[in-house]
């Protein structure tokens, strides 16, 4: 079982989706494939159906190979061939804060090499980097201008700006959390150290901002309210308020 996205790179909020894809071993017998189609089916439904008490999380597959049109699970080296020949520049970038979260170690080494080789096996070309920037400003063209993940100067271009001078210097640190990457890029010269501070600590705020958004019921949004008492109610969570709407709001 392989995480993408926030669970990849050990940065989930308090609704994010687990972003899953799961690999076949090579040598597994045809006749156990459906038995790992049904057990992927299962666990899916184990997370996301809501029980008594609600449900665990949201679960997306989406970011395996051909999206929601592909097979619910494959063989490792029909990853490693779509990686190869298909995938599009902000698969690329998706990969790169990939990881095994459940799985042998032979396969969690063969998934590091296989993210290690897309990603900096060769030089990020022009290509790529206009691809992913055209993506970057859909993106941002199509969400509210109260969009603290996606809008412009958001959680997303903070993100952005690391991985995409990841995938270009062939910066991989152990730990790939966005706060890290941000600290190395500043430590090796790759961003000046100043620069790498201010985005640091915009986004921490930024996420402190997101999760007290998702605090009440689960709410998967990034949108700061615009109406008084919700905003409010924020700014009080985000202890900005005065002091006196802190002292009747417990942090």
């Amino acid at each position: 079982i392989v995480a993408f996205g926030k669970h990849g790179g050990r940065e989930v909020n308090y609704s994010s989706d687990l972003d899953l894809v799961y690999v076949l071993h090579e040598n597994i017998e045809e006749s156990l494939e459906p038995v790992a189609v049904r057990f992927c089916e299962t666990l899916g439904r184990a997370l996301e159906d809501p029980m008594g008490r609600g449900k665990l999380y949201r679960v997306d597959l989406r970011l395996r190979p051909y999206g929601a049109a592909g097979p619910l699970l494959a063989k490792f080296r029909a990853y490693q061939a779509y990686y190869e020949l298909y995938a599009e520049a902000w698969e690329v970038q998706a990969l790169l804060r990939s990881r095994v979260v459940w799985g042998s170690d032979g396969l969690r080494k063969d998934w590091e090499q296989l993210r290690k080789t897309t990603c900096f096996g060769r030089p990020l070309s022009e290509v790529s980097l206009d691809a992913m920037l055209a993506m970057r400003e859909r993106i941002e063209q199509t969400c509210s201008a109260n969009d603290i993940k996606r809008g412009a100067g958001g959680i997303r271009d903070v993100e952005f700006i690391g991985q995409i001078l990841q995938l270009a210097t062939g910066l991989d640190p152990a730990e790939p959390t966005t706060l890290r990457v941000l600290t190395e890029l500043g430590r090796t010269g790759r961003l000046s150290k100043s620069d790498c501070e201010i985005l640091a600590r915009g986004y921490e705020w930024l996420r402190k901002l997101e999760h007290r958004i998702q605090f009440e019921d689960s709410r998967q949004t990034h949108e700061v309210p615009t109406n008084g008492p919700a905003l409010m109610k924020l700014a009080r969570l985000m202890n900005e308020g005065s002091a006196e709407d802190r002292k009747s709001t417990r942090l």
